[in-house]
């Protein structure tokens, strides 16, 4: 008799709105609404059974034009009850974002984007979508309003189906858990309430309810009480099952205190603790503070002491639990506590004790120790000890930035943009804390933000989940902690919603002033220890970077001289603090106009400043801008970290980023692309694959004496640009054609200001990734020469230098030679040459830039010296510095000779 009840059951619920409710399936009768608008609006023939398998689908024809929607009716009012969420496959062969909206007769329900504003179905293809329901609950809706292909005017063909409604938290029509807010804590021999009473099924079936706890002991009931005996960390698990038996769990944390002691013991987050990993412990405190953000009012930190006897103090950081639903981040207020990150360079014991601060003192736990083993996870990046341009690994591996901005974006954007760099070599990506687009902790009390010094959850859980995607993909980040339009009163402002302003209640009656106001200047490092506490840990983070374009704060560009000097001593300020309070001491930089970046040089928090360039001209402009600030700047590095053609487009032509991205290797400084849209696609950032490559086995430092060498082209191609390094282990060049050329042949490198020797060298293709190479070439008997092979729009030179050698040395004075003389000429040039190889030869006069000014034709005989005279009298050449080159064959000797005096 049950089994029949429970199937007879089963049939009943199928017939009522309990399981996900279907509204719209277009080949079931009964649920085909009727169409109200929409050209050609019918249903047809499914046109693709991929992932959609019905066989009718609804169809409209999408307009060329934007907003170009459908809308249908049904013939009774649908209640959206607890269902929380409408799913709908959706096709269109064009792409474009979806948006819908749910009518009651006249008067608009809810709308909103389909997923979020940046779900793009790709074209051709079924794709569900789910729009969020959480905020109408109980409502009637009668029509249904869907638009396909926003955004993109093409006219289209768009279908859809198999409209559903459900509830997101009994997606399989298990129990609905509520819990009353839970006190977590308890003093020992205290007892906890547990209330579960508004836990629902979503048929009304009726519930049985379990409590079960880490200590072994069971209850049951909606409404328990429980007294731990002995302090600790626990385990509440409440297990809800309905008559069919299906079933919903939810765990709860509880910490039994010791009455004497101001914090709980630490829950241990993580089971295995190695090196450069985080270390993760949650601790709650026993009473409960009205800020718990406010460092003023009560501060947790963790002193470590590290095996080789050394310690550091690492700020704790107060968690309210945050989730993603619904494509929204959102709090979990029942779940709040202490949490403190950390991370290890050493193997071996370690020891932490925990001290919370208050009005009443300050209180200690007992001593906590773990062992940290070892790993293959690279350190926190600093800047390299030897060299202000360059970066490094604690652990000793070189670091170079490859990537760009993605100052703001969807999660879905950030994962498929992260997905693309790091499987095309890349590590690195820019990330803004912006208001605008709720990733700022701190901004005006709207509910995701709660004013000054009130930290917003949601906005540190999208950074966390942020952080740990990177961690994955081995991407690092620069957290730009500030960005100018929070601070300005004319440029891209957002000063009318900021907490400092005196209209919000804050302590500011201008942006400028937060420059050099005490309380602001107080407020902000209370949020800068909150950043180092919890995302300082992370080896994945590069940087913290203090402002975003500074110049553009206050009333631009008619500063105050308080701004102008404030600014200044602001980031002196700044950059110290956060230096003081980041036990691992990360990289800390800024973006400022050129002039501020000069000014901060000498700052000692400061490991290198951020120029932004936006021009037509970008390359050569760019080129000059790092030259500029590697010879200005005494102390500190200096980073491209923005740029464009212009700053309305601010895009990059796909020719012109590739090149961009090798001369920041070969300049030492690394270039950043603002507009990260184009990312989205593999394409672009497989522009990163051969430059990383090349990376793979570079450690430049360790080369010792890097030097810029941009060498002479012996040719007449104007287009030509030279960029490159040497060391003394070799050079490093790129050769790249300014308007993207394609079969490029003849062109010769003049090698007279490289070392004189014997290189092996590589020659890389930068579109394919291809490499040749060629051993034992010598500069002094190539002429000082090196031909380059045909290429197209660019190429890269490796010279990997194996043994020096000079031109009058004795090896090359048995293989040929050219004396030139008296130096210097007045008219006549007196010449001895002589070569092993005889034969038709070539006497060739040049500018110092190598552009040939006049050729003379012999005839050698091998192995014998010959003497000649070469009057130059009708040349008309100026003062200066000239080259002659004997030629014969592969072969080349060359002098450089000096012009005394016009003739």
């Amino acid at each position: 008799m049950r089994k029949l009840f429970i199937f007879g059951l089963v049939i009943l619920l199928a017939l009522t709105e309990g399981f996900a409710q279907t509204i719209a399936n277009f080949e079931v009768g009964g649920q085909i609404p009727s169409f109200y608008y929409g050209k050609d609006a019918k249903v047809v023939a499914n046109p693709d059974k991929q992932m959609n398998t019905t066989n009718k689908v609804g169809y409209y024809k999408k307009e060329a034009g934007n907003w170009k929607f459908v809308s249908f009716t049904f013939d009774k009012k649908i209640n959206t009850q607890t269902k929380d969420v409408l799913s709908l496959w959706v096709r269109s062969s064009t792409k474009g974002r979806v948006y819908l909206k749910l009518w009651n007769g006249n008067t608009v329900l809810t709308e909103n984007w389909v997923n979020e504003y940046a779900f793009m179905p790709n074209p051709n293809t079924w794709t569900q979508g789910k729009y969020d329901l959480s905020k109408v609950p109980n409502q009637d809706f009668d029509r249904i309003e869907l638009a396909l292909s926003v955004d993109n005017e093409a006219e289209a063909e768009a279908y859809f189906d198999e409209l559903k409604l459900y509830n997101s938290a009994s997606p399989n029509d298990e129990p609905v858990i509520i819990l009353s807010k839970v006190n977590s804590k308890v003093q020992v021999g205290q007892s906890i309430a547990f209330d579960a009473s508004k836990s629902y099924d979503v048929n009304a079936l009726p519930l049985n309810f379990v409590w079960s706890f880490s200590d072994g002991s069971q209850l049951s009931g909606k409404q328990v009480s429980k007294t731990f005996n002995k302090s600790g960390n626990y385990q509440a698990q409440l297990t809800v099952t309905n008559t069919l038996g299906l079933l919903a769990k939810q765990t709860l944390q509880i910490y039994a205190i010791d009455p004497t002691q101001a914090l709980s013991e630490p829950r241990w987050l993580n089971s295995a603790f190695e090196t450069n990993q985080k270390i993760e412990a949650e601790l709650v405190s026993l009473k409960d503070y009205t800020n718990p953000y406010n460092p003023d009012e009560v501060t947790v930190d963790a002193v470590v002491t590290r095996p080789d006897g050394s310690k550091q103090t690492v700020p704790c950081f107060y968690w309210i639990k945050g989730y993603y639903k619904n494509s929204q981040w959102r709090v979990d207020s029942t779940q709040q506590a202490w949490r403190w990150r950390y991370a290890s360079n050493q193997i071996g014991l370690h020891q932490v004790v925990f001290t919370l601060k208050d009005a009443q003192g300050q209180k200690s736990t007992f001593p906590y120790i773990f062992t940290v083993k070892s790993s293959s996870q690279k350190g926190i990046i600093q800047r390299d000890s030897d060299s202000r341009q360059h970066y490094r690994h604690q652990t000793g591996e070189p670091y170079f930035p490859l990537g760009i901005n993605v100052a703001w974006d969807s999660q879905t954007n950030y994962f498929t943009i992260f997905e693309n760099l790091a499987n095309a070599g890349a590590n690195f990506v820019r990330y803004w804390q912006v208001p605008f687009n709720r990733q700022a902790l701190e901004w005006k009390n709207d509910g995701y933000t709660g004013g000054l010094g009130k930290y917003s959850q949601q906005a540190a859980a999208m950074q966390d989940s942020i952080l740990s995607h990177a961690e994955k993909r081995d991407i690092r980040l620069q957290l730009t902690l500030l960005q100018h339009g929070m601070f300005s009163e004319n440029v891209n402002s957002n000063w009318s919603d900021n907490p400092y302003n005196a209209a919000l209640g804050g302590p500011l009656n201008k942006a400028e002033e937060f420059f050099y106001n005490t309380t602001a200047k107080q407020q902000i490092k209370k949020l800068f220890r909150y950043v180092v506490a919890r995302w300082g840990y992370s080896s994945h983070v590069y940087a913290w970077e203090l402002f975003n374009e500074v110049q553009f704060t206050g009333n631009h560009p008619n500063q105050s001289a308080a701004w102008k000097t404030g600014v200044l001593t602001w980031h002196d300020e700044m950059s110290q603090y956060i230096k003081s309070v980041d036990p691992f001491n990360h990289v800390v930089t800024t973006s400022a106009d050129d002039q501020q970046c000069v000014a901060m040089d000498k700052f000692v928090g400061l490991d290198n400043v951020q120029y932004h360039l936006y021009n037509t001209n970008l390359l050569p402009v760019q080129n000059q801008q790092d030259k500029h600030f590697k010879e200005t700047l005494t102390k500190t590095g200096i980073i491209n970290g923005e740029y464009g053609l212009d700053v309305n487009t601010a895009d990059v032509p796909f020719d012109t980023q590739r090149i961009a991205i090798w001369t920041g290797i070969l300049s030492r400084v690394p270039h950043l692309m603002w507009l990260w849209d184009n990312y989205k696609s593999a394409d672009w950032a497989n522009l990163f694959a051969i430059p990383a490559k090349f990376l793979q086995s570079k450690d430049f430092v360790k080369e010792k004496n890097l030097k810029d060498w941009t060498p002479a082209i012996n040719t007449n191609n104007s287009s030509l640009t030279t960029l490159g390094l040497t060391s003394d282990k070799g050079a490093y060049l790129m050769v790249y054609d300014n308007q993207n050329k394609e079969s490029i042949s003849g062109i010769k490198i003049d090698l007279t200001t490289l070392t004189a020797g014997i290189y092996d060298l590589k020659f890389w293709n930068v579109l394919t990734g291809e490499t040749t190479t060629q051993s034992n070439f010598n500069s002094v008997l190539s002429g000082g020469l090196l031909t380059l092979p045909i290429f197209s729009k660019a190429i890269v030179i490796e010279f990997v230098f194996k043994e020096k050698v000079t031109i009058t040395g004795l090896e090359g004075e048995k293989q040929g030679f050219i004396k030139a003389y008296p130096n210097p000429f007045q008219q006549e040039i007196n010449v001895d040459i002589m070569s092993a190889v005889g034969g038709d030869a070539q006497l060739v006069f040049c500018s110092s830039e190598g552009k040939e000014l006049a050729q003379k034709s012999i005839s050698i005989k091998a192995n014998q010296e010959q003497k000649m005279v070469w009057d130059m009298g009708n040349q008309k050449l100026n003062t200066g510095t000239y080259i002659l080159k004997l030629q014969i064959g592969q072969q080349q000797w060359s002098q450089k000779l000096l012009k005394s005096s016009n003739f």
